[in-house]
């Protein structure tokens, strides 16, 4: 009988012509079975992670890069952005927060600034009072706007709050403060009045 025919070379092996026997493939190379020659093995990359040339394993997108599907090297984030590790693609810097080139976390501008969504610089982080202008009977606080407490007032636009005068008070949220009993805004009733105030009689 006839002898059995050469076996062919399974996948990730390979025979040159002549070969008396099948190799291993070297590392990050691969072969289909039957193979004379070995070829550089796929490497597929989902977005958030790149392949450089020659590797069959896809590698993490490092932080302060960003890496799209199919990506053979990490791109820097770009200013506006930032880009922590396994970024598939950039995220816009939020409002009150800018993000210079390359960088994995938004840099906060303060308790007092405000910023616009995507700043580069902290040159585009702005005082808040420059912009934010409170309502009567308010104040600033940070970026927000608050009821002044009892014994104050603002006018708007002040954000800050001014104390009441000797012999005269208020509840809170407001733009006066009244003349306590006994006195008024003359000093009529006794030495000490409430000239210089913001004021209203009250029970006179």
């Amino acid at each position: 009988a006839a002898g059995a025919g050469p076996s062919a070379c399974s996948a990730g092996t390979y025979s040159a012509a002549g070969a008396t026997s099948c190799t291993a493939c070297p590392a990050r190379y691969t072969s289909n079975a039957g193979s004379a020659a070995c070829n550089i093995a796929a490497c597929p990359s989902p977005g958030g992670y790149f392949c450089p040339s020659g590797y069959t394993k896809a590698l993490i997108c490092p932080s302060q890069y960003y890496c799209a599907a199919g990506a053979q090297t990490a791109t820097i984030c770009p200013a506006g952005y930032y880009c922590p590790e396994g970024s598939a693609a950039p995220t816009l810097c939020p409002e009150y927060h800018f993000c210079p080139q390359g960088i994995a976390a938004p840099i906060y501008c303060g308790n007092d600034y405000i910023s616009g969504a995507g700043s580069q610089s902290n040159n585009q982080c702005s005082l808040a009072s420059s912009f934010i202008k409170c309502a009567a009977g308010s104040y600033l606080n940070g970026r927000e706007c608050q009821y002044c407490p009892a014994d104050t007032y603002s006018d708007a636009g002040d954000n800050v709050c001014t104390h009441c005068g000797k012999n005269s008070s208020n509840d809170g949220n407001s733009d006066k403060c009244a003349c306590e009993k006994g006195t008024n805004h003359k000093g009529e009733r006794q030495s000490t009045d409430c000239v210089g105030q913001k004021w209203k009689d009250r029970n006179l």
